[in-house]
């Protein structure tokens, strides 16, 4: 609070000069904050600011919350309490989903079990099917390292191995737009790709495709094809609870 109450103004003005007379009168913490807060401004408006704060949790316990979050583009990131929500993009965008041949479409948003492998059903894929205007940015759900992606094919998708062991898989992005390389450290918020249109979304409406697992599969069109994915499905996990809590901090508009 110290540099909130010396005064943004003067933060402002003092953002390109050295220490004055009158800076040495205040507390060392105080102009401590100020330098802190005029690097803040100055990160942000060259793009990017990595937020790196510490959290009090419940029982006085301390969780470290680590995103990268981009000034840039259109929309902003939605942050719940185990992911980020990876897609950079607004609730409306979202509510508005995408329209192919007449026909729009929108992810599940209300529900709090995925879409493709709802209760009940035979189908294991527990994946989420994100519709979204093509060029909208994807980004990492979470922090941890790039093992595979494919900026050659007709749709770039990107896996993930987060620091909580599972399996992120980011799916129909457009072909050479990857942020990231295999081996390449994420963090939580940071850019990997874009949508891509129906073709890198293989005829459908553009969406992005996401997916955890507790192991590294991918399902593959073999299987598909075969009908017969039960054993790499079923290492699937629903995300659906955490997309809907971090969709729900997402801008409005």
């Amino acid at each position: 609070m110290g540099a909130y109450n010396y005064g943004p103004g003067v933060m402002e003005k003092k953002k390109d000069l050295p220490e004055d007379d009158d800076d040495r009168e205040l507390p060392k913490e105080t102009r401590d904050y100020i330098k802190r807060g005029v690097t803040f401004v100055r990160d942000l408006r060259s793009g990017t600011v990595n937020l790196s704060t510490d959290v009090e949790a419940g029982g006085g316990e301390t969780a470290q919350a680590n995103v990268a979050i981009s000034s840039n583009g259109c929309g902003g990131l939605g942050v719940g309490s185990d992911l980020v929500f990876p897609l950079k993009t607004t609730k409306a965008a979202i509510r508005e989903g995408t329209t192919l041949n007449g026909t729009t479409l929108t992810w599940c948003r209300d529900s709090q079990t995925n879409c493709h492998s709802p209760p009940g059903s035979d189908d294991l894929y527990k994946a989420a099917d994100i519709f979204v205007e093509p060029g909208t940015e994807v980004v990492a759900a979470t922090s941890g390292t790039v093992i595979k992606t494919n900026p050659g094919g007709k749709s770039l998708s990107v896996r993930i191995h987060g620091e909580d062991g599972n399996y992120y898989h980011y799916q129909h992005m457009e072909p050479h737009s990857e942020r990231v390389n295999q081996n390449d450290r994420v963090e939580a918020g940071d850019a990997i790709g874009v949508i891509g249109g129906p073709k890198a979304a293989f005829g459908t409406a553009p969406h992005l495709h996401f997916d955890v697992a507790t192991e590294n599969v991918g399902i593959s069109r073999d299987c598909v094809a075969s009908g017969n994915c039960e054993g790499e499905k079923s290492v699937m996990i629903d995300a659906q609870p955490d997309l809907v809590e971090a969709y729900k901090t997402l801008p409005q508009d």
